[in-house]
């Protein structure tokens, strides 16, 4: 189950902070290589449509990882300019990569891997940019195993991250809205001077105190 497969994954390294209690979780498998722990669990999760709360136990002072089914709200909520939002967008898919990790002949340590970057200006290289490892890191494992040499497996890959590469984005920030979604779940999204429409995901949740009180504000894509 999700909860074991967690487990198994977060308490014998973070387990002096986090733990994952016994619950009623879907079935899921996992297994990811090249990946750090956070982000290859987070994309088996995201293949299962699973999200993880985390909630913090007073009594224990420790914090409970928690797995739950994605709400998938796209259908019923449609965010746009109608709820006073800032939007900006570029024409094309919602959704991309920019950085192909591409696994060609070989045997675990043996085996021929390269790593390559789509920048903003379109070009791509095998050179680590600025921004690998960080938020903006979008990361797709590309299996090639059939390939007989460097070069084959290098063109492919190249043709695979254009496929994949983000030809175009819309980001908004719903932090003054009262809306359901978690982190996670999903929303639609519209922009009504382009026409654009998607759904994507809640990214983040940012907690913010002042002497008024607290609030969260909830960022999409």
């Amino acid at each position: 189950s999700a909860d074991r497969v967690a487990r198994e994954l977060i308490e014998p390294i973070l387990g002096e902070l986090f733990r994952v209690p016994v619950q009623i979780a879907p079935d899921m498998s996992a297994s990811f290589r090249f990946d750090p722990l956070l982000r290859g669990f987070q994309r088996a999760l995201n293949d299962h449509g699973l999200a993880i709360d985390l909630r913090y136990n007073a009594a224990t002072r420790m914090v409970e990882v928690h797995i739950r089914q994605v709400m998938d709200f796209s259908g019923s909520l449609d965010l746009s300019q109608d709820y006073g939002m800032d939007m900006v967008t570029s024409s094309g898919s919602l959704t991309g990569y920019n950085h192909l990790i591409a696994l060609g002949r070989g045997e675990l340590t043996e085996r021929q891997v390269l790593h390559l970057y789509r920048l903003d200006d379109g070009s791509i290289t095998e050179d680590k940019p600025a921004w690998a490892d960080t938020i903006r890191d979008r990361v797709k494992v590309y299996d090639y195993s059939a390939v007989e040499t460097v070069d084959e497996l290098r063109k492919g890959a190249v043709a695979r991250l254009n496929e994949y590469a983000q030809a175009g984005s819309l980001e908004l920030d719903a932090s003054g809205l009262d809306i359901p979604a978690q982190l996670g779940d999903i929303v639609g999204a519209r922009d009504r001077v382009t026409g654009m429409t998607g759904k994507a995901p809640i990214t983040g949740m940012i907690l913010k105190m002042s002497e008024a009180g607290m609030t969260i504000e909830k960022r999409v894509g």
